[in-house]
């Protein structure tokens, strides 16, 4: 596997000196991929190095980048926080719950909110109730920013 990727690194190498820096970043990414998955970091800085000559940056997150909408974009605790506040579940209850302050509870659900164009929570669920069905987040593009809309919950215009 070593001697894949150092081949990968010496293609994209090539490619660059070309020029043909489309080409030599998709073969430096496929490089880069299995320098991680063999945990090779000073493999890593030695092709970033290589590259860098050329003008190929890897940049900081060039294997892990975080989609930038639906459910994957949001962080765990996002997440969490978004089913809270789907159950109607108050600042407090949501800061108790997750073990954070009343103000980051606070700024995590005004966010979800306002990512879901609107202000207001869904009703809160009278005690006893059945539970309610799974939650839905659905993103739409919108000016070319992901934002969710959790159903039941209508937006102020």
């Amino acid at each position: 596997m070593m001697g894949h990727a150092a081949a990968l690194e010496e293609v994209a190498v090539r490619l660059a000196a070309v020029p043909d820096q489309q080409a030599a970043r998709n073969v430096f990414t496929q490089a880069v991929r299995a320098y991680a998955d063999l945990g090779a970091t000073w493999d890593l800085r030695r092709a970033d190095a290589r590259l860098r000559v050329h003008g190929i940056r890897r940049g900081s997150r060039s294997l892990y980048r975080r989609p930038t909408h639906g459910w994957a974009a949001l962080t765990p605790t996002e997440a969490r926080v978004a089913e809270l506040v789907a159950e109607g579940r108050s600042n407090p209850d949501i800061a108790a719950e997750l073990y954070m302050s009343r103000r980051t509870a606070q700024a995590s659900s005004t966010s979800l909110l306002m990512m879901a164009l609107t202000h207001r929570r869904p009703a809160r669920v009278p005690p006893g109730s059945p539970p309610a069905p799974p939650v839905s987040l659905s993103f739409r593009l919108s000016g070319g920013r992901g934002r969710p809309s959790l159903p039941g919950v209508e937006k102020e215009d």
